[in-house]
C-alpha cells in the first residue's frame, strides 16, 4: 500500500486529471492537478522535474481554457525548474520554452495560403495549415504520380 502522500499517487492524480481534461472538464482536471502538485512538492520539493511537469500540465489545461496569462505563469515556473535542474538542451526544457513562445505569440505564423493562424500555433514546416496542406496534396496527387504514392503511404500509416 503506497498511501495518499506517495509520488506514485501523484502520478495517478495526474492521469485522472488527463482523463478529465480529455472530457473537457477542465475544473475537475485542475482539482486533480492541484492534489498531485501538493504531493509532488512535499515529496520532492519545488525545484524537481516532477514538480515542473505538474506545472506544465496545469499550464496546458489553462491554455486550452483560453486562460493564456495563467498558462504562461505556470509554464514560466516549469521552465525555471527545467533550466536549472535539467539544463538548456533537455527535451523538457525545449518543450516548455516552445509552449511559452506559442503563448507569447512568437511562433504563431499564418498559413501562407489562407492566412489563418492554426490553433495552438501549429503549422507545417512548409508554412501551410493542416487544411491547406491536405488540399494541396489532393490537388497534386491528381497531377503527379509521386504524390499518388505518397498519398497512399500516408493513408496506410497507422494512427499515432
Amino acid at each position: 500500500m503506497l498511501g495518499k502522500e506517495h509520488p506514485d499517487t501523484a502520478t495517478t492524480y495526474n492521469n485522472i486529471a488527463f482523463v478529465y481534461y480529455n472530457q473537457g472538464e477542465y475544473a475537475k482536471a485542475l482539482e486533480w492537478l492541484e492534489k498531485a502538485l501538493d504531493i509532488v512538492e512535499k515529496a520532492f520539493g519545488k525545484e524537481h522535474p516532477d514538480t515542473a511537469t505538474t506545472y506544465n500540465n496545469t499550464a496546458f489545461v489553462y491554455y486550452n481554457q483560453g486562460e493564456y496569462a495563467k498558462a504562461l505563469e505556470w509554464n514560466e515556473k516549469a521552465l525555471a525548474i527545467f533550466e536549472k535542474v535539467l539544463g538548456e538542451e533537455h527535451a523538457s526544457t525545449k518543450m516548455v520554452r516552445r509552449n511559452i513562445k506559442v503563448l507569447r505569440g512568437q511562433s504563431m505564423q499564418p498559413c501562407i495560403k489562407c492566412g489563418s493562424v492554426p490553433p495552438g500555433g501549429w503549422y507545417s514546416k512548409s508554412g501551410y495549415c493542416k487544411t491547406c496542406a491536405a488540399e494541396i496534396l489532393r490537388e497534386n496527387k491528381k497531377q503527379n504520380p509521386i504524390w499518388q504514392r505518397l498519398w497512399f503511404i500516408a493513408r496506410k500509416r497507422p494512427p499515432k
